[in-house]
């Protein structure tokens, strides 16, 4: 939230009627570390404490009689967002919805990052440490692109579709297998590792490519929503 400090400050000034009667503004900070489906979870939670504070506003009276939130999002928050109308969306607990650059059908800098470790906010010089961690961190393969000519492939037989495992280097895998032997509980010998990688690299593709199918087959009329209660920037 520190870094958005300056957005959110705007907003509750610009959209506050008086200095007595502020808008309600809150900060949703979610872990980008973990998968989006949990993301959104806890993003359906936090607006459900967000329409319980607000309705504690004197200002707010009668707000219960139609008590939505309007939701900005920056970047891949506006996954977070696609993944939470896609499951809660029936709630209808949504008013408004501002994305600015969401990457809704991936990313190459989610290429660049789990085969260099190199990002726009990383720096332009390769990282081990940075690689390593985005390759056991499952938003990173929710970033992975989708649009068309995405990847191109010049050699026979080439896989272009990212969410398969066969598309990815080795060292992905070894990544994984090195990731497995430090912690997880199942750990044996090294055949076993690199069988347990291989089936974390398959799930954490297959997860990344479920989420992608639901923003593809988001509704926004099965949200309450127009196609005017949606701005992208």
């Amino acid at each position: 939230t520190m870094i958005y400090g300056d957005l959110i400050a705007a907003l509750r000034h610009e959209l506050s009627p008086k200095a007595d009667l502020p808008t309600p503004v809150f900060a949703f900070a979610y872990d980008w570390r973990q998968d989006l489906e949990r993301a959104a979870r806890r993003l359906d939670e936090f607006i459900e404490e967000v329409v319980a504070r607000t309705k504690l506003l004197r200002h707010y009276k009668g707000y219960e009689q139609d008590a939505r939130v309007d939701l900005v999002a920056h970047s891949m928050g506006g996954l977070v967002i696609c993944e939470y109308l896609k499951r809660y969306g029936s709630k209808r607990c949504v008013r408004k919805v501002v994305t600015i650059a969401t990457p809704f059908l991936g990313s190459i800098e989610a290429v660049v990052k789990l085969t260099t470790g190199m990002g726009n906010l990383s720096g332009t010089i390769p990282s081990e440490r940075e690689r390593e961690m985005a390759r056991s961190t499952p938003s990173v393969y929710h970033l992975l692109p989708s649009y068309d000519d995405a990847v191109e492939a010049k050699v026979p037989g080439l896989l272009t579709d990212l969410f398969q495992p066969g598309a990815w280097q080795p060292s992905i895998v070894a990544s994984l297998q090195e990731y497995v032997r430090l912690n997880s509980v199942k750990a044996g010998d090294a055949k076993e590792n690199a069988a347990l990688a291989s089936a974390l690299l398959a799930r954490l593709l297959s997860a990344a490519a479920a989420h992608r199918t639901r923003v593809r087959a988001l509704s926004l009329a099965e949200c309450g929503l127009g196609a005017n209660d949606w701005l992208v920037v």
